[in-house]
């Protein structure tokens, strides 16, 4: 194919194009797989073809692309282009390309993993009624209300009386509701679901019975609510099949998967050291937050066994520093520093094993997935390095951060404390006097059940001292910031959300720390990321018009390398120009910046450069060359 591709080459227009006869097309579409013409390279960049089955996934990817078939070729010898250019600085093996590869390989071989073994996974007719009757949904019922919504306490009531006399509810509702699309049906909210609506008025209307007229009741926007319940339906089983077929199969994926995992995890003999375990629990109590302090005795302690090997409690901590600090766990609690570990286990030891088992790290399509995000990461490093660095300076970092550092980084007041829930006052009193009299807070709450039966009664936990706190956790967040550091305090009555419910409590508890309002500083990796973020936005078209003078660059650098063969672009499909007549006017606009004899001007720098002959690339090249006159 290569001798046929070589066949007739010149030059036109000093672009590098060949043409073929029509006998040669023939064989050439013959070779490219039993008459199809989406292997048929229309291109080269270096060692890389471009072919018309990259057209089309160039055209899948760029759904909103408008120019030419050639605007739109040469889009893809820029990309080709910038990639030459990464791998000739050597940016296949910069370490931020590689870590970013590693983690999409164990991304990749996870989903495939999960992918495999849910295609075992097959559902009756039979499981899924008896799915649906088992979680209750054949109870799950519809509702219809209406409502009319006003300002004021006094106006609801007054509406209340004209009901309850006889007023038609959908002719006050036109009349009077601030709720104008409701308003215009007669208040009608339509059908709603149970567990597909949620909030405080879903609350309400879920609660009342068909033809019920509900008491005014005030939401969080201030206005006055009345509810009139206009019907109550059961959902029923057919209707409800695709949610019912869902949620089996993703529970019947989840049971595979697990018992896949557990195998695995027989197979190679896993266990958790629990004297290891107990040590970490024994140095965890000594700090409230982040991480225990390990010598490096300490941390060579074995903390997972398996066979052929084992994994130490400095293994556990990298992974751990790795995630971040928000995956630390409380190091006091038990169940949460197991489950931990579990993950650690699972990511570090189990999975590995399960992708050698089924040779998912062997497979061909990873390593052609792999090859192409390699390239598009090498690309992204190119333009931070050759554009961004230009623009995303420290200094120019430093200048914006200082600038919002009020208004986008500020940090509420935070406190530390270590808790304890209770049902009742009594219970409440009596776990302060033992805390009181010198027992640790987290032994007493051994002593008492879990709050309302299902939750833990002790917990260490920081707070903001902010409105969405205060909305959440009620009166005990202004306790504890204005509570002494170490001072036990309690029993305190407090209302809290949870799971979309209000609940009442006793409350028991001790600060740990306070740390004081301030903004985030711009050293933290995660705010640093969020200015690049803004500032790129902000800075778009510079970053456009230097990348632009890239592709221009590394244009005349490769011209050498570049090959189009136009009868092979002929089998591309046409591709709808966004606006006529523009070259005129970009004719108009080069002969203004270097004169009638353009042409030649473009020759001073470079023959390659009058491969840019369509209207998207004349643009770039204008403003560089401009640049350059």
């Amino acid at each position: 194919m290569n001798k046929l591709l070589s066949m007739r080459a010149h030059r036109t227009g000093g672009k590098a194009m060949r043409d073929f006869g029509p006998a040669v097309l023939a064989c050439l579409i013959l070779l490219t797989g039993c008459g199809s013409t989406r292997d048929l390279i229309v291109a080269k960049v270096g060692n890389s073809k471009i072919t018309i089955k990259d057209f089309e996934e160039a055209s899948a990817k760029l759904p909103s692309f408008k120019g030419t078939k050639e605007d739109l070729l040469w889009t893809i010898i820029d990309k080709e282009l910038l990639v030459m250019e990464a791998y000739s600085r050597g940016l296949d093996t910069a370490s931020v390309v590689i870590n970013s590869i590693q983690e999409k390989r164990q991304t990749w071989m996870y989903r495939r993993l999960k992918e495999r073994l849910a295609r075992g996974v097959r559902i009756t007719e039979a499981q899924m009624r008896c799915f649906y009757k088992e979680r209750g949904l054949d109870r799950r019922q519809e509702v219809r209300a209406s409502h009319i919504v006003v300002e004021s306490r006094p106006e609801a009531e007054d509406i209340i009386r004209a009901l309850k006399q006889g007023a038609d509810f959908a002719e006050l509702a036109r009349e009077r509701s601030l709720d104008k699309h409701s308003a215009a049906k007669g208040g009608d909210l339509g059908w709603w679901r149970e567990g597909e609506v949620i909030g405080p008025l879903a609350e309400k209307v879920f609660s009342m019975k068909e033809g019920e007229l509900s008491e005014p009741f005030k939401s969080r926007s201030g206005n006055y609510h009345i509810i009139k319940v206009m019907g109550r339906r059961p959902i029923g089983f057919e209707r409800q099949k695709p949610l019912v077929a869902n949620r089996l199969r993703r529970e019947k994926e989840a049971e595979r998967y697990q018992k896949y995992i557990n195998e695995i995890e027989r197979r190679i003999h896993l266990q958790i050291d629990p004297r290891a375990v107990r040590f970490l629990l024994q140095k965890g109590s000594e700090v409230s937050r982040g991480l225990p302090e390990l010598s490096a005795e300490q941390q060579a302690q074995v903390i997972l066994k398996y066979r052929g090997g084992g994994s130490t409690v400095a293994d556990y901590i990298a992974w751990l520093q790795k995630r971040g600090a928000r995956h630390y766990p409380d190091f006091s609690d038990s169940s949460k520093v197991a489950r931990s570990l579990k993950r650690f286990a699972l990511s570090s030891v189990v999975l590995p094993e399960a992708y050698r088992h089924l040779r998912l790290d062997r497979s061909h399509q990873l390593a052609s997935y792999l090859k192409k995000e390699r390239e598009e990461q090498m690309v992204t490093e190119l333009v931070k390095q050759e554009i961004e660095s230009k623009v995303i300076t420290p200094e120019a970092l430093r200048q914006y951060w200082e600038s919002h550092r009020d208004s986008l980084y500020h940090v509420p007041p935070k406190v530390t404390i270590e808790a304890m829930l209770f049902e009742t006052p009594q219970e409440a009193r009596k776990a302060f006097n033992l805390i009181k009299a010198g027992a640790p807070m987290s032994q007493v709450a051994e002593k008492f059940p879990p709050f309302a039966g299902k939750w833990q009664n002790y917990r260490r936990f920081s707070l903001f001292v902010d409105k969405p706190t205060k909305r959440r956790l009620g009166a005990v967040v202004d306790a504890a910031y204005e509570a002494a550091i170490g001072q036990l305090n309690g029993p305190l009555k407090t209302s809290f959300l949870k799971d979309r419910k209000h609940y009442t409590g006793y409350t028991v508890f001790r600060v740990l720390d306070k740390q004081p309002a301030h903004a985030e500083s711009l050293d933290i990796p995660r705010v640093k990321k969020d200015v690049i973020r803004r500032l790129k936005r902000e800075q778009s078209e510079r970053i456009d018009e230097l990348f632009q003078k890239l592709l221009v660059e590394l244009r005349v650098k490769y011209s050498d390398k570049i090959e189009i063969y136009q009868d092979g672009l002929r089998f591309v499909p046409d591709v709808d120009l966004s606006s006529t007549g523009k070259k005129d006017r970009l004719k108009i606009s080069v002969e203004a910046c270097l004169g009638k004899n353009f042409s030649g001007k473009l020759s001073q720098w470079s023959s390659s450069v009058t491969y840019i002959s369509n209207r998207a690339s004349w643009m770039r090249a204008l403003k560089f060359l401009c640049q350059k006159t």
